[in-house]
């Protein structure tokens, strides 16, 4: 015969009465459950008579947790068995021996936590929160001495372009290569790959090292940039137990884990309670506490909101005053909102939960096998599988962070960001020239009408020999070659012309380039031909390339402001290069 004792606490034990006086009509939940699968491994015939009593009378005076007394009634032998979340702690083992545990309890420190509104300051900083400031200034620090490196060895050695984008006559001039060198070296932080050309030994060396370190610091970013946009956000000073502490917070604990608590945390300050683990809610409220040690059953049982109806019931039945329950408000006479309760940190503190089993009557042995045969069979699993519906559901509001959604404050750092830089880029655009069109006088404006015409034959023929050469020696596309050379001539002889004059010019300069490269390529197809400069047709490679050198271009109608050139012969010739190819020279006389 076998009298275990239970006590309804759901999901894992509950009963169920019927007429009021009337003994209990069933006994159920997860650990009821298991308990009656454990008992069929025996194989044997068992009498087993539920007791309708928790705990004796008696052991409730002796002991503050109804779970203690229940245990040192199963140590004198009032009970054989006890179903239930029995703690196994140090002065409970002292009293009777315990099953094999069947589960553990989390234990957290929870605090009155609020997912409050984000600051404009905060917002801004959250693109740079990855890396401290002094991580930051050592990722500009050595990006700059990337910039400074190259940029030496580009004005060094000229005849090596190592910065993409320069013009070839631009290498040695340290104040045109240092601005694009600073550009390239921190448009490659952003975008995670260098930008630099690799020309020599020293420049190859250099793009290694500032691979290698892109490589570390962007993942090194993204790695810490992701673990803080997903990580909840909550208003609160307290991050952990060790934070309680500091703080001097009052914190609330169940009488049960007392001296478990103290030998962890000696210089804690504690609000022991007895009872009901489950109080510690209703203390926080009345601010006997600032915190409180709780497990995860109960944190569940806190946001679905049983804790609360439990002492809004101990008010009804006169139990606990209005103070002592706070059921509706708290101790400044504001609602009370259990769902503002959550953990914070880490579990601190895992407890062992088994049945406590009578001594000395030979159940310790047969009903431990009993109970880990059934775990290994996954009977705990089936158990729990059965009675998922009792497990407690929260009422509380899932927010957009409880979901792992990242909120429109988490970009709007950066976004910000950018459109300051393009509203920057812009004015420094546009203001310019509105200002100096605004101050400028009548007869400046008459001489900038009579000075805005295209530019001159030898300007433009300068022109073509360096679109010419971006487009056949460094595989540039034409139009792009033609942009590039008509915006460094309009610099160096400050031509002006109106924007659909520029445009017309470059697209027509576009097209004869587009000739060029054709002819060019056509002779090249037909290398092998046994001519004297190394494999080229050197009648149409100079035809291709005098119209460059001269006036005579392939268009039909050229623009009137460009006179007829005298005639102009170029000569042609193939020199080795370093590479597969060969270099066409011009030798204009």
């Amino acid at each position: 015969k076998l009298i275990p004792t239970t006590k309804p606490a759901l999901p894992y034990h509950g009963v169920s009465y019927g007429a009021e006086g009337e003994p209990p009509l069933n006994y159920y939940g997860v650990e009821v459950d298991f308990f009656i699968k454990a008992l069929e491994e025996l194989d044997t015939d068992i009498d087993l008579s539920m007791s309708d009593t928790w705990a004796s009378e008696k052991s409730l005076a002796r002991f503050s947790s109804s779970f203690t007394a229940s245990v040192n009634d199963v140590a004198v032998g009032k009970f054989d068995v006890a179903v239930g979340d029995f703690w196994v702690t140090s002065e409970r083992v002292l009293m009777t021996p315990f099953l094999p545990a069947i589960r553990s309890d989390l234990f957290y420190l929870v605090t009155f936590v609020q997912e409050g509104g984000t600051s404009f300051a905060t917002v801004l900083s959250n693109p740079f929160k990855p890396f401290s400031g002094q991580a930051w200034a050592l990722v500009v620090g050595v990006t700059s001495m990337v910039a400074l490196s190259m940029t030496f060895l580009s004005v060094h050695d000229s005849d090596e372009f190592s910065l993409e984008g320069l013009m070839p006559q631009d290498a040695g001039s340290w104040h045109k290569v240092l601005p694009l060198s600073i550009f390239l070296a921190f448009a490659s932080l952003v975008k995670g790959e260098s930008k630099y050309a690799t020309s020599s030994l020293s420049t190859k060396l250099c793009y290694i090292s500032f691979q290698f370190f892109l490589l570390v610091v962007l993942a090194s970013y993204t790695a810490n940039l992701a673990s803080m946009l997903v990580v909840t956000k909550v208003e609160t000073g307290v991050g952990g137990i060790k934070d309680a502490i500091e703080q001097k917070q009052a914190i609330c604990i169940p009488s049960a884990i007392e001296g478990s608590i103290r030998l962890l945390y000696p210089a804690a300050t504690l609000f022991v309670y007895s009872g009901d683990s489950g109080n510690f809610a209703r203390h926080l409220h009345a601010g006997n506490c600032q915190s409180a040690v709780i497990h995860e059953k109960k944190i569940d049982l806190l946001h679905a909101g049983t804790l609360k109806e439990a002492n809004c019931k101990e008010l009804e039945d006169k139990k606990l005053t209005a103070e002592e329950a706070m059921c509706t408000v708290d101790r400044n006479g504001n609602p009370r909102d259990d769902c503002q309760i959550k953990a914070v940190g880490t579990a601190i503190l895992s407890i062992p939960i088994a049945f406590p089993v009578r001594s000395g009557a030979q159940l310790l042995e047969p009903l431990a096998w009993a109970i880990t045969r059934a775990q290994n069979a996954g009977k705990w699993e089936s158990a729990m599988q059965a009675n998922e519906h009792l497990f407690p559901q929260s009422v509380c509001s899932t927010s957009v962070l409880a979901t792992g959604q990242l909120r429109w404050e988490d970009f709007a750092g950066v976004s910000f960001f950018v459109a300051s830089i393009t509203s920057l880029a812009l004015l420094i655009h546009f203001i310019p020239p509105l200002v100096e069109r605004a101050t400028k006088t009548a007869p400046e404006i008459a001489e900038d009408a009579a000075t805005a015409l295209p530019p001159t034959q030898d300007q433009y023929q300068n022109l073509k020999r360096m679109a010419t050469s971006l487009a056949l020696h460094h595989n540039i596309p034409p139009a792009q070659a033609a942009r590039a050379a008509h915006n460094s001539i309009q610099r160096k002889y400050s031509a002006a012309s109106g924007t659909a004059s520029v445009n017309n010019r470059i697209q027509r300069l576009a097209e004869e380039l587009g000739e060029i490269a054709k002819a060019v390529a056509d002779a090249d197809n037909r290398r092998g031909s046994a001519t004297s400069n190394g494999g080229y047709d050197s009648g149409t490679v100079g035809k291709a390339l005098q119209l460059a050198s001269t006036g005579r271009h392939s268009l039909s109608n050229p623009p009137p402001a460009w006179s007829e050139p005298p005639e102009t012969t170029v000569q042609v010739e193939a020199v080795p290069s370093h590479g597969s190819d060969d270099v066409v020279a011009l030798h204009p006389r």
